[in-house]
């Protein structure tokens, strides 16, 4: 059985993710999302690709992007939430 964790600690935590959650409810609820950072999956081959969004360590999508742009494994990309979705604009320099 794993050890107890206070309970103090356990509230901690949870006021933590709480907050986070929070937080990005309300960027998007006034709509002012801002663009974001994101790295297409190293295994990436073809279609609408999966992406790494800014700090989160799991890949999420997967995204469309600009025609003007094509996706490649491991590209560090701009992304910007437009109706609900991230939308792939192009890879980073």
């Amino acid at each position: 059985m794993p050890p107890l964790v206070p309970l103090h600690q356990r509230a901690a935590s949870k006021q933590s993710t709480l907050e986070r959650r929070v937080k990005a409810l309300e960027i998007r609820a006034d709509g002012s999302l801002p663009a974001q950072a994101g790295v297409i999956s190293p295994a990436y081959t073809s279609g609408n690709p999966m992406v790494t969004v800014g700090s989160d360590t799991t890949l999420t999508g997967p995204y469309q992007h600009l025609s003007s742009y094509t996706p490649a494994a491991s590209d560090h990309v701009a992304l910007l939430w437009v109706a609900g979705t991230w939308i792939v604009l192009g890879k980073l320099a």
